[in-house]
């Protein structure tokens, strides 16, 4: 009951032009072609899609069903421009679908760059295009992809994506394939670049104390020291600061957490001030 139900409330939303039965079929088409893409069953899963598009082109399912259509095409042997064509044709859609729209731009990366590697240079135009793209996958994609191009002029093009990745990015295993994907465009400006990340990264570890308002000990020194140096600290000697207010692995943790910010340990007649610049 509640699935004709639906059917009815489509029907009356959509109005003129399309009813029950036909959305009903159509709706069944796109199904049965999801069971046969699960199997993998391509061949049969596309013949479903494309008589439905034929069929009922005025029906709302036909914009899933154009994504799928491309989907089976990619995975048949030779049709890369057919696919390629069939996302692009899905994403033009007026009736967005966000969820299958990224999965679509990076199916269209991987198949121009097939076609590219099969000697149809124009389709690099399409990586080389969503460089840009404000969607951070799509574009970390393509510059991913561009730099395993052949040709260098369109290699370095990936170039200022990668750096990006490299310096802005939390993920270790993103910026790690983003550093040998630079390495493999240009290993100087990788090198060059490595120098300067590294120069950047370095960071000075600042402490003060003051006892009854006046300023006793104020230190600065490499903070790969200072870490080094805390962390070496023997667990005896780390319980002994405890019983004084002085947890040294709590300190570490907030430090870096703090990314600069001032962390301050109050006693009765003494405060200490740390941070890291």
């Amino acid at each position: 009951m509640r699935k004709i139900t639906s059917f009815l409330l489509v029907w009356l939303i959509l109005g003129p032009g399309l009813n029950w039965a036909q959305e009903k079929s159509a709706t069944d088409l796109l199904q049965e072609a999801k069971v046969l893409i699960f199997d993998k069953q391509w061949v049969e899963a596309e013949n479903r899609l494309a008589t439905l598009i034929q069929k009922f082109p005025q029906s709302p399912v036909v914009t899933e069903a154009l994504f799928y259509r491309a989907r089976c095409l990619q995975e048949l042997p030779n049709q890369e421009e057919k696919a390629l064509a069939a996302y692009q044709e899905f994403l033009r859609r007026k009736r967005k679908i966000p969820s299958l729209e990224e999965e679509a731009e990076v199916s269209i990366i991987d198949l121009a760059f097939r076609l590219y590697q099969k000697g149809k240079e124009d389709y690099l135009s399409l990586l080389l295009n969503r460089l840009q793209s404000p969607n951070k996958v799509v574009k970390y994609y393509a510059a991913l992809k561009l730099s395993y191009a052949g040709e260098k002029k369109y290699a370095r093009r990936s170039i200022k994506v990668l750096k990006d990745i490299i310096a802005e990015e939390k993920d270790e295993e993103l910026r790690d394939r983003a550093k040998v994907a630079l390495l493999r465009v240009d290993p100087e400006i990788f090198q060059e670049f490595v120098r300067q990340e590294t120069s950047a990264r370095i960071k000075t570890l600042h402490m003060q104390v003051y006892e009854k308002g006046n300023l006793k000990v104020n230190l600065a020194i490499p903070w790969s020291l200072a870490d080094l140096a805390l962390r070496t600290v023997d667990e005896e000697s780390k319980e002994i600061l405890r019983k004084k207010g002085y947890d040294i692995d709590r300190i570490l943790r907030e430090l870096k957490e703090f990314k600069g910010e001032i962390l301050e340990i109050k006693s009765e007649d003494s405060i200490v001030r740390i941070w890291v610049e």
